[in-house]
C-alpha cells in the first residue's frame, strides 16, 4: 500500500515538475497532453456530429425529408467513379509536393481545375433536354431510372467536375498559404472552419426538400448541395498531427494510447447525448429541428473548441524545410502509386463498396428496424458496441514491446476480416431468418434482463 502511494506521489511530482517543460529525452510537456485530450476530443465530437449529415440513404435528412429513391445513390456513384480515379492521381501529385509546385506546373494545374469547374457550371445550368434524343439507347437507359434522367445525369457529372475543380484549386492555394504557418496537418482546419459551419447551417435551412416536387430535379439539386458541403472538410486533423508530435517513438505510442484514446470519450459521449436529445424531439429522427438547430449548434461548439486547442498542439518530427523540399514529378508519383499493391487492393475494395452506396448500414437496420430503438436506448447500445475496441488500446505500450507494429496491424486486419466474414455468412445462410433471430434474441434480453 505504501509503495503504491509512493508511486502516485512520484507521478504527481513528475507532472508538476514537467508541466510546461518536458523531461530529459522527452519532447511533449504534460500541459500539452491536456490540450491533446481536449483538442482531439472536440475534433472527434465535431466529426461525430457531422456523421448525421451526408448524401446517403442512411442520412435521416435524406430518409425523412428529401426522400430520394435508394437506387439513385448507387447510380450517382457509378457516374462519378471513372473520372474520380483521374482526379485522384492529380490530387496525389499536388499532395506529394505539399502544394508547392514549379510556377509553370502550378499554372497548368490551376488551368485544369478552373476549366473543370467552369465546364461543371455549364453542365449544371444548361438545359440538355432539348438536344437529347429519347430514342437513343443510352438516353433511354438513364430515363428509365427512378429519380434520374439523361439530362440530370449530365448535371450530376457537372456537379462532380465543379466539386473536383473547386477542391483542387483551393487545395493548392491554401496549402501554400497556410502550411508554412500552421504545419502540414492542421492547415485544413483553418481554411475550412468558417465555410463548414455555414454549410452545416444551410443544409438544414434551405427548403429544397419541400419546394421541389419533381424527383429528378430534387435528386440533382440535393447532390449539388452536398457536393458544395463536401468541398470543406473537418477530419481528425489533430489526431493526425499527434502522430508526428515527438521524434521519440515510445512517447508517440504513449500519446496515442492514453490522451488520444481517452479523448475518444468525447465521441462516445456525443454518441449517447445526441441521439437522446433527438429522441426527445417531437418527431425524433424525422424532426427537421434536428438539422436546423441541434446539429448546427453542436457542431459550432465543438469545431470552435477544436480551433482553440489546435494552436497548442505541435508537430515535432524533423521535416526538411519547404524551400529545400524535393520536387516530385507527376509521372514518378503516378507510377509509384500504380506499383503499390496496397493501393490496388483499396481501389478494388472501394469499387465493391460503392455498389452498396444505396444500402443502409447493417447496424442501422439492426438498431432502428429490428430492435425498434430510438433516443437513449439507441444511443447507449451504439456506445456500448463502439466501446468494445477501446480497452485493448490501453495495452498498446505493453504489446509494442513484445511484437512489431507490423505484426499488430496484420492481426488487427485479420480480426476485422473474420468479423465481417461472420456477418456475410449470417446473411448468406440465414437470409430472411436473420431478422427473426435478432428479434428473438432482443425479446429474450428484454424479458430476462441482467440482474
Amino acid at each position: 500500500m505504501a509503495e503504491n502511494q509512493s508511486k502516485v506521489k512520484q507521478l504527481f511530482t513528475e507532472i508538476k515538475t514537467h508541466w510546461s517543460k518536458p523531461a530529459p529525452g522527452k519532447y511533449v510537456p504534460y500541459k500539452e497532453y491536456l490540450s491533446i485530450f481536449a483538442g482531439v476530443g472536440s475534433n472527434y465530437a465535431g466529426s461525430k456530429t457531422l456523421e448525421y449529415i451526408g448524401f446517403a440513404a442512411s442520412c435521416y435528412l435524406m430518409m425523412y425529408h428529401y426522400k430520394l429513391p435508394y437506387l439513385t445513390y448507387s447510380v450517382i456513384g457509378l457516374i462519378n467513379m471513372p473520372l474520380g480515379y483521374v482526379w485522384t492521381l492529380i490530387w496525389w501529385f499536388v499532395c506529394d509536393n505539399l502544394g508547392f509546385l514549379p510556377k509553370r506546373t502550378e499554372k497548368k494545374l490551376y488551368a485544369v481545375y478552373i476549366s473543370a469547374a467552369a465546364l461543371g457550371l455549364f453542365m449544371i445550368f444548361y438545359n440538355f433536354d432539348s438536344i437529347l434524343n429519347p430514342a437513343n439507347p443510352v438516353v433511354a437507359l438513364f430515363n428509365s431510372f427512378k429519380g434520374i434522367s439523361a439530362a440530370s445525369a449530365i448535371k450530376i457529372l457537372g456537379t462532380f467536375l465543379l466539386n473536383q475543380g473547386w477542391v483542387g484549386a483551393r487545395n493548392i492555394f491554401w496549402r501554400k498559404k497556410l502550411i508554412p504557418k500552421f504545419g502540414r496537418y492542421k492547415y485544413g482546419l483553418y481554411c475550412d472552419y468558417i465555410p463548414k459551419n455555414i454549410m452545416v447551417i444551410l443544409i438544414g435551412w434551405l427548403p429544397f426538400y419541400t419546394t421541389i416536387g419533381d424527383d429528378v430535379k430534387r435528386v440533382w439539386v440535393a447532390n449539388l448541395l452536398f457536393a458544395i458541403y463536401n468541398v470543406f472538410g473537418f477530419g481528425n486533423n489533430l489526431e493526425t498531427c499527434t502522430q508526428n508530435i515527438s521524434p521519440n517513438i515510445r512517447e508517440r505510442i504513449f500519446v496515442r494510447s492514453y490522451p488520444i484514446k481517452l479523448s475518444h470519450l468525447f465521441w462516445s459521449i456525443m454518441a449517447i447525448i445526441l441521439p437522446a436529445i433527438i429522441g426527445s424531439t417531437k418527431d425524433k429522427w424525422a424532426d427537421i429541428a434536428v438539422f436546423k438547430w441541434i446539429i448546427p449548434v453542436t457542431f459550432f461548439i465543438f469545431s470552435t473548441l477544436t480551433m482553440v486547442f489546435a494552436g497548442k498542439i505541435k508537430e515535432r518530427i524533423p521535416q526538411p524545410p519547404l524551400e529545400k523540399k524535393v520536387n516530385i514529378k507527376m509521372w514518378d508519383g503516378m507510377f509509384g502509386v500504380m506499383r503499390n499493391k496496397y493501393k490496388w487492393t483499396l481501389t478494388i475494395v472501394g469499387l465493391l463498396d460503392s455498389l452498396g452506396n444505396g444500402m443502409l448500414d447493417f447496424a442501422v437496420i439492426l438498431y432502428l428496424y429490428t430492435f425498434r430503438l430510438s433516443g437513449l436506448s439507441y444511443s447507449l447500445l451504439v456506445a456500448l458496441v463502439s466501446f468494445a475496441g477501446t480497452p485493448p488500446d490501453f495495452f498498446s505500450p505493453y504489446f509494442i514491446k513484445r511484437f512489431s507494429y507490423k505484426q499488430i496491424m496484420i492481426f488487427f486486419q485479420y480480426s476485422r476480416a473474420i468479423g465481417y466474414s461472420i456477418i456475410v455468412l449470417c446473411y448468406w445462410f440465414l437470409g430472411s431468418n436473420l431478422q427473426s433471430l435478432c428479434s428473438s434474441l432482443w425479446r429474450c434480453v428484454r424479458r430476462y434482463p441482467l440482474r
